[in-house]
């Protein structure tokens, strides 16, 4: 993910060298998924190109790199890499809960053989199906949005704000307290139970301090960056992308 920042100073000093380190460092990252033992490679070329290799990664790694293809195409006009992020965009969508997040609780794939390990030390983790009681993770629907309003505006398709706007209304709203004080780390379509019960992070809490704290402040971006991302414009005019308050 240190592409995203070195491509935003990419486009302010325009020195080529940087937009060179970031294909490097996109290809580097590729090269690593073969031997890979932490699931989060999902969004490699080597992977992402080929529609029988499943997502199965840490959830919020793979809703978060999903955008850097997308953003190497942008500025290097190299179709391959939009080619990846189409391929990897139709393969999220299998992937997807009725309330618009991606199934992460904390990997998209499920373990496979028992939870037994491959002989390299990496997790056998297979194919999912995001059944309602299947988790998604707040940090994967905060960088999930990141990734919608990014493909929104390097290409204008209003279909990404349908699917931004369908997530954040549904999946990180329920995800929330009404007053704003606590979230759900991992929250369901049909959650029947919202304690520790279930497990640490399955409780409604204002830091999770017990499990990580990465979702509490991430979920403090939601509103304000859908509500960034309202209005557009392009040189035909201005466009109301979400639904708001005049």
């Amino acid at each position: 993910m240190v592409i995203e920042p070195i491509l935003e100073m990419y486009d302010r000093v325009k020195k080529p060298e940087y937009l060179d380190f970031c294909e490097f460092l996109y290809e580097d990252y590729s090269r690593h998924a073969i031997h890979a033992k932490f699931p989060c490679y999902d969004i490699s070329w080597i992977k992402a190109l080929d529609p029988n290799e499943p997502f199965v990664g840490h959830g919020a790694h793979t809703c978060e790199q999903l955008r850097i293809p997308m953003l190497l195409y942008i500025r290097t006009e190299n179709k391959r890499y939009y080619t990846i992020f189409l391929n990897a965009f139709e393969k999220l969508k299998r992937y997807l809960s009725l309330s618009g997040s991606c199934k992460s609780d904390e990997l998209i794939g499920v373990r496979q053989d028992s939870a037994h390990k491959e002989e390299n030390g990496a997790l056998n983790l297979g194919k999912c199906y995001p059944i309602p009681e299947a988790g998604y993770e707040y940090c994967s629907t905060t960088e999930l949005m990141f990734t919608y309003t990014a493909a929104l505006r390097s290409t204008m398709d209003m279909g990404y704000a349908d699917y931004e706007e369908w997530m954040v209304m549904n999946a990180a709203m329920a995800a929330r307290r009404q007053d704003g004080k606590a979230i759900l780390y991992l929250c369901a379509d049909n959650l029947y139970e919202a304690t520790k019960s279930v497990g640490d992070r399955w409780d409604y809490s204002p830091t999770h301090i017990d499990a990580a704290v990465c979702c509490a402040p991430n979920s403090c971006k939601i509103m304000p960056y859908h509500l960034q991302n309202m209005w557009l414009e392009d040189d035909e005019g201005l466009y109301a992308v979400f639904y708001g308050p005049r």
